[in-house]
């Protein structure tokens, strides 16, 4: 069985000019759970102080209640936090004055008070975190990272799809559809990193799983966003607000967030997380409209191999039919099955063979267009820029209404 290191990173905010300009990063907050490896009871308790390991002093607290299990992280030797079904996260806030648990060789004393954490208006920043979601969760939605109330920011994975608040001095750059789907992520039990990079200088923020990227918001609001999270407030790693019902359910490695506009291979935590390989890259891209019924699916493969394909495609996301087995191009015409219609939504997957291993991509969309005829066709009555039976049946009925 094939295995290979990937990433979920949430990249934000650009400094450089050029169209994924990179940056020399400097981590500005390192949350990595490392300093629980020595508690003797394994068990995090309300209220306990964690350490920023950046060197900056924003320190936090466990808060939601007690009782977090210390447990095995991603990576070699790593230690996460298991917040399955007990409300655990972390809380930044000023003022904390981090003394260290008294174990030798687990941490030394921090005496400076710390700041608040916010993301300044003319700074870049790349959010990482590693994270296991617990797919028995009854929650519908899981906090990552943030704060709410005036100029916010914060991210949260709800009901499959990962969601934000971008808001500053009135301008907003919300995102809170389906678009970005992140649903394999949230159910497959598996650790992932995952990224979201808001780029002020192109005007975007992109989102990367697993060191790929899989979407990019060009909302023009982006890039009139000013300083972000009050500098007066607590933001949180594993919640975003005060309701208990918004949480990460699941286990949390690491969350690092960076000043600089970082992708695949730039990662503070590149070659963090092993994952299986899947088929990536849809073309049409996933959502997209006005695609031509004479298309061809094609995909790329994250990382690149010597894969086999099964290609399910149909009009019915529930229930898409086989189309093509054990094929080893990475491409599909489906005018080999049947035309596609004008206008009709079709939905697809692939599910990539390796070895032992088979691995199912998301279920992609897209939407064919709707022709417009210039100049109209004579009796082409249904508008599809054809004439035939249809527009024989339409003239026919509109015979039969007429008194």
């Amino acid at each position: 069985m094939k295995k290979y290191l990937l990433s979920v990173a949430i990249l934000m905010l650009s400094v450089c000019g050029g169209l994924f300009p990179q940056a020399m990063a400097v981590v500005v907050l390192e949350m990595s759970f490392e300093h629980l490896a020595g508690d003797a009871d394994g068990l995090t308790a309300d209220g306990q102080l964690c350490v920023d390991s950046s060197g900056n002093g924003y320190h936090g607290f466990y808060a939601g209640g007690s009782g977090a299990a210390v447990v095995p992280g991603a990576a070699d030797a790593a230690t996460a936090l298991d917040t399955s079904d007990n409300n655990i996260f972390v809380i930044l806030r000023d003022d904390r004055i981090y003394t260290g648990h008294g174990e030798p060789g687990i941490d030394d004393p921090v005496t400076t008070p710390t700041p608040y954490f916010t993301l300044q208006a003319d700074q870049s920043y790349t959010f990482e975190a590693v994270l296991k979601w617990d797919p028995t969760s009854p929650d519908s939605r899981h906090g990552i990272f943030g704060q709410t109330g005036g100029n916010e920011f914060w991210l949260a994975e709800n009901n499959g799809s990962l969601i934000w608040a971008a808001v500053s001095n009135g301008v907003n750059a919300n995102n809170f559809g389906s678009a970005c789907d992140i649903s394999s992520l949230e159910a497959d039990g598996q650790w992932h990193h995952l990224a979201l990079v808001l780029d002020r200088t192109a005007g975007q923020i992109r989102v990367y799983a697993d060191y790929h990227l899989i979407y990019t918001d060009m909302n023009p609001n982006i890039g009139l966003l000013g300083e972000m999270l009050s500098g007066t407030g607590d933001t949180r790693l594993g919640a975003y607000n005060t309701s208990s019902g918004t949480r990460f359910d699941g286990q949390m490695d690491h969350f690092v967030i960076s000043n600089a506009t970082l992708s695949e291979e730039t990662f503070v935590l590149a070659d963090y997380v092993t994952v299986n390989a899947t088929a990536t890259d849809p073309n049409p891209a996933n959502h997209t409209a006005g695609v031509d019924p004479n298309t061809v699916l094609a995909w790329g493969t994250n990382p690149v191999g010597a894969f086999t394909y099964d290609v399910y495609f149909g009009t019915d996301p529930e229930s898409l039919p086989l189309v093509s087995a054990q094929q080893s191009q990475k491409s599909y015409n489906p005018l080999g099955t049947a035309d596609l219609e004008w206008n009709t939504q079709y939905y697809w997957k692939v599910v990539l063979h390796d070895d032992d291993q088979s691995n199912e991509s998301l279920v992609w969309n897209f939407t064919t267009i709707q022709p417009v005829c210039s100049p109209p066709l004579p009796g082409d009555l249904s508008g599809d820029c054809v004439v035939d039976m249809t527009d024989l049946i339409i003239l026919i009925e509109h015979w039969l209404d007429q008194p």
